[in-house]
This record gives structure tokens, sequence and C-alpha cells, in this order.
């Protein structure tokens, strides 16, 4: 038997056909595939697509199909769990089991390997999302970009924009982000910033200031408002896992609570940070990194592993991921 996984978001897509063994069959990458922002035709175009691809890379593999599992991004909302059971459903083989989710689902299963646990993602936007013992989901924060996400790359962006205008007009301290922020919009001064941030209409302002979030975390080992950008994040994540967790039903709280996406490059920063928060508060939270690739998390979702398998699958995923 085999089982195929979709990651979807906002900007990519990756799907895998494997054996559940976790050894990797095939592999197929598309553009975006988020049902809320693309019209229905063109999203069923891309999970058909990824889908054909598959079938003809491995068509044996394909017949065998025991689970199909998609965690994307949008599917919860307006009706996109059933758009991809339309999409989906008419491809596969008789008796595949279909399950849809968010695509958080797909980056807790990467570091749970299959287990309940809470999951703080944290890239261009940020959510926090559980799935407790009694199989009850939920989510906290995560509410867009305009007045929430905190913790994301853009709101990081964000605040290492605040300091750069601060340093340069003398309301704030001198911040190694100016540099940065320089070099990366290729300009020499900080009025330079301004066309190109309001610039231009066509271009989204997350896109523009999203990246800048790497540069906070590359500094904030050795710049002040660097490292206290980071502070006031990790303090926004540990209040978004700690109401996750009063909502949710585990039996005690020595919770795996999984930090993905590209704002935790440095992961010992993060983990370090909210360690101290987490010493005296009662909570026994562990703070872990994904062992897979999200699309990793995808497959191993719905096939409900012991842990000895759970381990073994995500050796053998991680081993073939990349032939």
């Amino acid at each position: 038997m085999t089982v195929l996984a979709i990651d979807g978001g906002g900007t990519q897509t990756a799907a895998v056909l494997c054996g559940l063994d976790g050894r990797v069959l095939a592999r197929a990458e598309a553009g975006p595939s988020n049902p809320t922002v693309m019209s229905p035709g063109e999203f069923a175009a891309v999970l058909s697509g990824l889908i054909g691809r598959l079938r003809a890379a491995d068509p044996e593999a394909f017949e065998q199909l025991a689970f199909l599992h998609a965690g994307m991004s949008g599917v919860m909302e307006s009706g996109g769990g059933r758009l991809v059971r339309e999409a989906a459903g008419k491809l596969l083989p008789a008796g595949c089991r279909l399950s849809v989710s968010n695509d958080s689902v797909n980056a807790l299963m990467a570091g749970t390997l299959g287990a309940p646990g809470i999951v703080q993602v944290a890239g261009t936007g940020a959510i926090t999302y559980s799935l407790d013992e009694a199989g009850a989901e939920h989510r906290v924060a995560g509410w867009g970009w305009l007045f929430d996400d905190r913790g994301s790359g853009f709101d990081l962006g964000i605040e290492a924009l605040r300091s750069v205008f601060r340093a340069y007009d003398g309301r704030g301290a001198e911040t190694a982000l100016t540099r940065a922020v320089l070099k990366h919009f290729g300009v020499a001064e900080v009025p330079d910033l301004i066309p190109l941030l309001y610039g231009d209409e066509g271009v989204h302002p997350r896109s523009l200031v999203a990246p800048l979030g790497r540069c906070v975390v590359e500094l904030a080992r050795e710049d002040a408002a660097a490292g206290a950008i980071v502070r006031r994040a990790c303090g926004e994540f540990w209040e978004c896992v700690v109401s996750c967790f009063r909502r949710s039903a585990f039996s005690g709280s020595s919770v795996p609570v999984v930090l993905a996406g590209g704002v935790f490059s440095d992961f010992g920063l993060f983990r370090g940070e909210l360690e101290q928060l987490r010493a005296g508060s009662g909570y026994e939270f562990r703070f872990v990194a994904p062992k897979m690739p999200p699309v990793g998390g995808a497959a191993i979702a719905p096939l409900e592993l012991a842990p000895g398998a759970a381990e073994a699958f995500a050796e053998k995923f991680n081993e073939t991921y990349g032939e």
C-alpha cells in the first residue's frame, strides 16, 4: 500500500507518493494552491496536475494507494475541503481514504510524527494550532497581516523598519538593522527606502517586508534592537501557545510544541527565549524542531503509526525525499 501527501500554500505546493515505510517513490511540485485566492477551476487544475504527475511517475504504486492526505492553506474556509474532494476524489483508485486539513497539521505532524501536540507556525504569517488527545483541533491567532500575525516574518520586518527609522531620526538607538535593511533593498540612505516601500501599488506589503524577518533573526544575538524584537515575538508566541493549550484536552502539560516556519531559522535562539518564559510557569512544554519537511508531515498524518514505526518512517522519508 502507498500514501499520497500534499502540502499546499499561498506560494508553492509539494506532493509525494510514498510507501507505508516512508520510502518516497515520486514527487511533484507546483505553484500556489490556496482556494481562497484562486478560482475553483485554477485550484482543481493544480490538484489534478499534481496527482496526474505522481500517477504517471509510478502507475503501479499509485494503484496501491490507500491514503491521500491534503494539508493546504485555505481549505477549511469557504468550502475549500469540498473542492479538494471534488478535484481529487475522482482521480483516486477505489478504496483510497481521502482526508483534508489546514496546512498547519502538516507542520505539527512533521514535528510530532503523528502524535498530538501544538505547533507554532511563523513564516510570512503566523498561526498557532493544536491537535489534542481527544482528536479536537484548535487554532489561535493568525487573523491576517493587517492587525494580527504577531511574530511572523512580516511582523518582525515591520519592527525592524520602525527601529531603522527611529534610529535615523535620533528617536532610538543606533542599530545594525540599518545596514542590513539598506543592503537588503540595495539603497544607500534610509529615506531611499520610502519609494521602495510605498511606490509599487501592485506589490503586496507582505512580500516586501516579510523577508526582513530573517535580518532580525540573524542579528538578534548581537544587536540590542533585533534582540528586543525577537524577545517580543517570543512573548507573543508564548501567549498563543498557552491559549491554545488551555482550549485543548491534553492529559498533562508535557506537550510537544513544534516551532515551524522560516522565522525559526535559528531554532536554538527561539527555544532558549521560550524556555525562559516557561521556567516557573508550571507548564512542561517541550519545544521541538520539525523532523521532516511539511509534506512528510502530510504523509504521516493519516497513518497512526506507533512511535518506533513513526521514527523509522521519518528516517526513510528523509533519506529518499531528495533522491
